[in-house]
């Protein structure tokens, strides 16, 4: 009898989710999408001066900022490959990745512009984290603008766990949809869809506030990815039935 392929449940917001299914599926998984965060974008009303860098922690703001053809030629860095080849698709003739994580991104945007300049990162309402913030205590004339927030879309996860099919792992982005798979119906999601597996970006510990909120139990069997994308070099940790979580510092890459 040929065995089922793990399945697993991607919970990244639309349209990026796809991307991420399309990476597991190449690993032979099955993969469910019911994403637990709604982006909507939000009107960027503030008449911004022309800087000497832009910056992005997630494809979503990139795909939600004002492109002006006029800044074409600004130096743009990204955090991750995905969101620099967004950049480029956008109209930047430049856009330079970090190679994953935001303390690289920090690291970079430190190596690619002197104290002083002026640098906008365009990103979430509700950043999690301070990327502007790091600039600005380091001389630089940082600002953070937002033009997307996330909102909770919890109806389909409820389908899905309500439902008789289980799954075998759940992959989280982020602090807040891990916040969000917190309050699902916790006993529900360990004995019928697996146990629970946490992974940051960030080293063994997990910046994620949430990860204080699972039991002993299961946190005491944390992996670690300290790089995007190299949760996907773990596949057995899905395939035993785990709730893992991907993200850099809380930030989306």
């Amino acid at each position: 009898m040929r065995k089922q392929p793990p399945s697993i449940w991607v919970t990244r917001s639309a349209p990026y989710d796809l991307l991420t299914a399309q990476r597991l599926r190449g690993m032979s998984f099955h993969v469910i999408t019911v994403p637990l965060l709604e982006v909507r974008q939000l009107p960027c009303e503030k008449a911004l001066a022309r800087p000497e860098m832009l910056a992005f922690i997630s494809v979503h703001g990139v795909r939600h900022h004002p492109f002006d053809s006029e800044w074409a030629d600004v130096p743009v860095l990204a955090v991750g490959d995905t969101t620099a080849a967004a950049v480029r698709r956008s109209g930047y003739l430049e856009g330079r990745s970090a190679g994953g994580a935001v303390a690289d991104l920090q690291t970079l945007a430190l190596r690619s512009a002197t104290s002083g300049s002026r640098v906008i990162h365009f990103g979430a309402l509700e950043p999690a984290g301070d990327f502007a913030g790091y600039l600005s205590r380091r001389g630089f004339d940082a600002m953070h603008v937002p033009v997307y927030e996330t909102e909770p879309c919890v109806e389909g996860a409820d389908l899905l766990l309500a439902g008789n099919s289980g799954v075998d792992g759940v992959l989280v982005h982020s602090p807040k949809a891990g916040r969000l798979a917190c309050q699902l119906d916790r006993k529900d999601l360990l004995e019928r869809h697996g146990s629970v597996l946490v992974g940051s970006l960030r080293g063994r510990a997990s910046p994620f506030p949430f990860h204080q909120r699972l039991d002993r139990t299961t946190a005491d069997r944390a992996i670690v990815a300290e790089k995007p994308g190299r949760l996907f070099q773990h596949p057995e940790a899905a395939a035993s039935g785990h709730f893992v979580a991907e993200a850099s510092g809380g930030v989306r890459y």
